[in-house]
Order: structure tokens, then sequence, then C-alpha cells
């Protein structure tokens, strides 16, 4: 998954792997887009409406995660640089408590994945903005770069990886397999409707995103000095 691969060498300065040097990528199974959620309280019924009530209160609104370091804090993190809106963040331990506090109007915003959100927001417990990218959990939310964000596409990835002195015959044996695992549509619509987009990358382009996310995400962590809890 992509938090050991690409965000836990930046958060565990004595990590006993290096995802780069030990293992060797396989191919990617599929993806998980965030959604941003907020606050049914805030008067804010869109994303772009959400920017500006955040840039007229700096500092006052406060975004939960699901913990220091996770993916749904560095996602909030990676969001603050590109529009530019200050937010106190609030970690939690888990979703579950980070949800009843947003739904509480504890905290106004927080950055999840569509399954675990869709229940309390189909209930206007709390109020959808924009998804990361496209999903059947929520096809009618608009993703964040058709509301005006550009090149902000935050997901998560879960892959099949090897120890690197993984021999290149049996490389091939485990790729023919996945590859013919994942064209099983059962399976398929059964990754979909857990909020699962599947995704078959090469194990060349694996490689190289999984490089791209170590930059990307280890950069947001470093900056933030984020820490593991």
């Amino acid at each position: 998954v992509i938090a050991a691969h690409a965000i836990n060498p930046s958060l565990y300065p004595k990590l006993p792997y290096d995802p780069l040097a030990d293992l060797t990528p396989v191919g990617t199974l599929g993806t998980t887009p965030f959604v941003l959620v907020v606050s049914p309280e805030l008067p804010a019924k869109n994303l772009a409406e959400f920017i500006h009530y955040a840039k007229a209160k700096p500092g006052a609104l406060n975004y939960g995660s699901i913990g220091n370091g996770t993916a749904s804090h560095l996602a909030a993190e990676l969001f603050k640089q590109r529009t530019g809106v200050d937010m106190t963040h609030i970690p939690y331990r888990g979703a579950a408590p980070a949800q009843t506090d947003l739904m509480a109007g504890q905290i106004q915003a927080l950055f999840d994945n569509p399954v675990a959100l869709a229940p309390q927001v189909r209930a206007s417990r709390m109020r959808a903005l924009a998804i990361s990218q496209p999903s059947a959990v929520f096809p009618e939310l608009p993703t964040f770069e058709a509301s005006g964000i550009k090149d902000f596409k935050p997901e998560l990835w879960y892959g099949l990886m090897a120890p690197a002195a993984t021999p290149k015959d049996v490389l091939q044996r485990l790729r023919t397999a996945l590859d013919k695992v994942l064209q099983d549509r059962n399976l398929r619509a059964e990754m979909m409707s857990k909020g699962v987009a599947p995704e078959s990358l090469s194990p060349e382009a694996f490689a190289q995103r999984i490089r791209a996310d170590i930059a990307l995400w280890g950069g947001i962590a470093r900056a933030v000095n984020a820490k593991a809890d």
C-alpha cells in the first residue's frame, strides 16, 4: 500500500526495509480516491465556496485526519498548498472519532475514502464537496480538477510486491496471475463496490509511481514535520 512504500520512509527514521532496494514491483491492483467532506453547519455548498470561506477565516477552521502522518493528513496538507487555505490539523486515532467530531462540529473538514464517508453523507450528517478521482460510490460528485484545482489527485494505491531477489521467471508468473485475476468481472465489481478502482500498472510504471510518490508525500511529511503516532 502507499503508506508502506511512499510515506513511512519519511515518518520512521529507522525503517527496517528500503522500499526501493529490498522490494521489486509486480503490479498495481487498484486505487481509492479521497473525498473532502465538511460539517453541514458550514455555509459552503461547494468547493469554491469552502475555499473562499476558509480564506476569509485564516487559521479558524480545524481539519481532522485519521492520524499524524497518514495519507488523510498529508492529502489535507497538499490541499492547503494547492489552494492557499490555512487550517489547523487535529489528528485522531482512526476514522470513526474523526467522523464523530466532524458531525458534531468540533472539526470542519476531513479527507477520507468514499466508502468510509458515504453513509454519513447520504444521511446529510456531513457534506461531500469534491473527490480526487471519479468513483462509483459518489458518481455525482465533481473532481477537484473539475472544480478548479489543477493537479490535485491524491489517492491510495494497492499493489503486489516481491522480494528484490525474486527470479525473473517467478516475477513473470506472478504478473501473469495478477493480470488474470484483475480481468475477473465479479472481482472488479466487488472492488468498485468497495470504492477501489481496478488498475494494473506494469512493473516499470509501478516503480516510477513509487519513486514519484516517495518524493511527493515524503516531501510533504517533512515540510510539516509529520510524525507517526
